[in-house]
């Protein structure tokens, strides 16, 4: 038996493991209230919606096995299941039930798209790019799935067909969040930092509290020469976000190229110690230590630069 149609789905987004629902019509009774006999599956789930949306992801979890306790039959109940379930790390078990809310209600390109998030948190990316490209398929205007798909073909290194669907959100919704940001990245590993630059521009005229797609203009405004504009994204990402992996090994190259020699070697050492490992911040150090006219610490830094590197 097909389930009732649904409302707008709770999607979910997992840029750097983060939770968000849309949730559709119709807020849930207040948490702890005894649902009614009548509708108890019901019930429990809009309380399960609100405890999942409050980031309470266990009593959530527990609301909605209740949910589904009173109709297996019900693909929402299922969906709202395996989001909790994926929500308190238990991923195979979410998979199952998102699977089975998908045969429910085959034609949901959400499911699709929730299914495809959970597998890529879960590190099963093919299976993961199957779900999204399917979701497109069903709703080729659903672009937070073509921006999911875009990405795991670019980590896959099949840059053209990343381009496709950027270029797909970018047609129908140039705002889209991100979508100027990932374009640009692969301009950058076609060896075009024009473009790249551009397209970043774009999305921080959008998003100025985009930290990632600041420092990343940031970098490129320094690699094309252009050190004063670069320092002045990167400064604006130190702001957003001061503990960026590279960050300060960027203002510190950008200090260095500017003359401002005592801010460069700040920078470098400020890198090494929210990153000990990173091999490039070492031999920056070294070299500003060198030209400080520190040899031992220069010496020392280059040390640790070789061990790292080997």
């Amino acid at each position: 038996m097909r389930s009732r149609p649904q409302p707008r789905r709770l999607r979910v987004f997992c840029s750097l493991l983060c939770w968000i629902g849309a949730l559709g019509a119709g807020w849930p009774q207040a948490a702890g209230q005894e649902p009614q006999q009548s509708g108890r599956g019901e019930s429990y789930y809009q309380l399960a919606l609100e405890q999942f949306r409050q980031n309470q992801f266990r009593q959530a979890n527990r609301l909605a096995q209740m949910a589904l306790s009173q109709d297996e039959q019900n693909s929402a109940y299922h969906h709202l299941y395996g989001l909790t379930l994926a929500a308190v790390e238990r991923p195979f078990e979410a998979v199952g039930h998102l699977q089975r809310a998908i045969q429910l209600e085959a034609g949901n390109p959400g499911l699709h798209n929730d299914l495809g998030v959970v597998l890529l948190r879960a590190g099963r990316n093919e299976e993961a790019l199957s779900a999204f490209k399917q979701a497109v398929e069903l709703d080729p205007d659903y672009l937070t799935a073509r921006l999911y798909l875009g990405r795991l073909y670019h980590n896959s290194s099949r840059s053209d067909l990343a381009m496709e669907q950027f270029r797909a959100i970018s047609l129908r919704d140039p705002r889209f969040p991100g979508v100027h940001y990932h374009l640009a990245k692969i301009y950058l590993n076609n060896g075009q930092p024009e473009d790249a630059r551009d397209a970043l521009l774009s999305e921080v005229r959008l998003y100025p509290q985009n930290a990632l797609a600041q420092m990343e203009l940031g970098e490129v405004l320094l690699q094309m020469g252009e050190t004063d504009q670069g320092l002045t994204h990167l400064h604006t990402a130190k702001q957003l976000e001061p503990r960026l992996p590279r960050l300060h090994l960027l203002l510190a190259k950008g200090y260095r190229e500017s003359g401002r020699m005592q801010e460069a070697l700040e920078a470098a050492l400020e890198e090494v110690r929210l990153q000990p490992q990173d091999a490039a911040a070492r031999y920056l150090l070294a070299q500003l230590y060198r030209d400080s006219g520190e040899p031992e610490k220069a010496a020392e830094q280059l040390k640790k630069f070789q061990e790292l590197r080997n």
